[in-house]
């Protein structure tokens, strides 16, 4: 038998099936009509390429110190699949569509290390985490967003 409690919740759940289901938005519910973002500290980047490109500049946003102090830098991708930041950092690339790998040289802000994302469609970014050469650490969440400081933090 049903307590007092679900019986009240009945037709809520029915009204939020018969929503999603026939394609209605449902606020505050992540997937009903698309992804939402604004519950999280991220924000949404500009369009999205597929991939890194050569040539293409994308802006790298390390989240660790939370989302009020973000440090960024603009990665430009060149053919030889070497990246060059705009504060000295430097390494080897790959990307796919639904990842990219960089390998910082630790000449810059970034010490020596990997920092692996995979694609968030929703987003339009790569999102991962940074492990450093020497001891393993791992720091994160990080972000590689298309294009020059697409989030305006006006830091990079």
């Amino acid at each position: 038998m049903m307590g007092d409690d679900m019986k009240r919740l009945l037709p809520v759940g029915v009204a939020l099936v018969a929503m999603t289901t026939l394609g209605l938005a449902v606020p505050g519910i992540a997937g009903a009509t698309g992804a939402s973002t604004a519950a999280r500290n991220v924000p949404t980047a500009r369009a999205h390429e597929a991939a890194v490109t050569i040539g293409s500049q994308w802006t790298f946003y390390d989240y660790e110190y939370g989302p009020t102090f973000v440090i960024c830098e603009v990665m430009t991708f060149d053919a030889s699949k070497v990246f060059v930041g705009d504060k000295g950092d430097a390494g080897k690339w790959s990307s796919s569509a639904s990842s990219t790998k960089l390998t910082f040289n630790g000449a810059g802000i970034f010490v020596a290390g990997t920092w692996k994302g995979g694609f968030i469609p929703g987003d339009g970014t790569y999102s991962g985490t940074y492990k450093v050469k020497s001891g393993g650490a791992v720091y994160g969440p990080m972000v590689l967003a298309s294009g020059v400081d697409p989030y305006s933090f006006g830091s990079c």
